[in-house]
C-alpha cells in the first residue's frame, strides 16, 4: 500500500503551471525586440509550453501524509496527456489581462507484491488576471517596463483508484481552491532579439477556503526568432501550501514544484 499511496502522492500534487510572459513588443521593423510601445490598440501574444517540473514536499491523502520526492522523468511515465498555453493581451501599452490554461490527465497503473491497481487523474489549473504597465524607461538596448499584476489562481485534482485484482472498493475524491494573487514583473530588452522577463507573485493567506501560501517566482528569457514568433526557455518555482478536512478525511498538499520552462509564442 505505500506503493499506491506514492503513486496517489504523485498524481496529487503534480501542478503544471505555467507563467510566460507575454509582452506588448515592437513592429517587426523596429528594432527593440520586446518592450517598445506598439501604439494605440490591443496587442498580444499566445504561447504553447511545458514544464520540466520536480516536486518536493508532502502530500495527505484521507489522513495518510507521504513524502514528495519526484523528478520530471517520473511524472512523464505517468503521463497520458497534457495540454498547456497561455494568452496575453494589452491595449495602449498600459492595461492587459492574461489567461493561463492547464490540463493534465495521468493514468499509471502500480503495483505492490498481489496488489495491482490503476489510479485515473484529471488536474486543472487556470491562471488568469489584470495588468497594469506602471513604468516604462530607456536602456542600452531598448526599453524596460514594470508590470503590476492582480487576478487569481484556480487548482482542481479529480483522483480514482482502482484496484484491479481485489475484492476492495475503489476510492476517489476531488479538491478544488482558487487564490487571490498579486505580483510584479520586471521586464527588460536585451541584445540579439532577446528580451528578459523576471516575475514574482504571492497569494492564498487562507482567505475563503483558499491556501495557506501560494507563492512563485519565474525567470524567462525569449528569443524572437521571426518577426512575430518568440523562442522561450527559463526556470519557474512554485510554492503550495493548502489543507482540508481534518483526521481520516484531511486533505493536505505542503510543497514546492521547479523545474526548466520551453514554450514557443507568436504575437499578434
Amino acid at each position: 500500500m505505500q506503493s499506491a499511496r506514492s503513486v496517489l502522492v504523485l498524481l496529487a500534487s503534480l501542478v503544471s503551471a505555467s507563467a510566460l510572459p507575454v509582452h506588448a513588443g515592437p513592429s517587426a521593423a523596429e528594432s527593440s525586440p520586446g518592450l517598445a510601445n506598439r501604439g494605440e490598440g490591443w496587442h498580444g501574444q499566445g504561447f504553447l509550453y511545458t514544464w520540466m517540473a520536480n516536486i518536493n514536499g508532502t502530500q495527505t491523502v484521507k489522513g495518510n501524509e507521504a513524502d514528495l520526492d519526484l523528478s520530471f522523468g517520473d511524472i512523464l511515465d505517468a503521463l497520458d496527456f497534457v495540454a498547456e498555453g497561455r494568452v496575453e493581451a494589452m491595449k495602449d501599452n498600459r492595461w492587459g489581462f492574461y489567461v493561463d490554461g492547464t490540463y493534465l490527465k495521468l493514468g499509471p497503473e502500480a503495483k505492490k507484491g498481489p496488489i495491482h491497481m490503476r489510479l485515473g487523474y484529471k488536474y486543472w489549473l487556470w491562471d488568469f488576471g489584470g495588468i497594469y504597465r506602471a513604468k516604462t524607461w530607456e536602456t542600452r538596448q531598448g526599453k524596460g517596463a514594470l508590470d503590476l499584476m492582480l487576478g487569481g489562481r484556480y487548482t482542481s485534482m479529480d483522483v480514482e483508484l482502482d484496484f484491479r485484482n481485489r475484492p476492495l472498493p475503489n476510492v476517489s475524491g476531488s479538491q478544488a481552491w482558487t487564490d487571490l494573487v498579486t505580483g510584479a514583473r520586471v521586464l527588460l530588452d536585451l541584445p540579439y532579439d532577446w528580451t528578459m522577463s523576471l516575475r514574482a507573485d504571492v497569494g492564498g493567506f487562507g482567505i475563503g477556503g483558499s491556501s495557506n501560501l501560494s507563492a512563485q517566482g519565474i525567470l524567462v528569457f525569449l528569443w524572437r526568432f521571426r518577426p512575430s514568433w518568440d523562442l522561450a526557455i527559463g526556470y519557474r518555482a512554485l510554492y503550495q501550501d493548502y489543507e482540508n478536512g481534518r483526521g481520516a478525511n484531511k486533505f493536505a498538499y505542503d510543497a514546492t514544484t521547479h523545474g526548466p520552462v520551453l514554450g514557443i509564442g507568436y504575437r499578434f
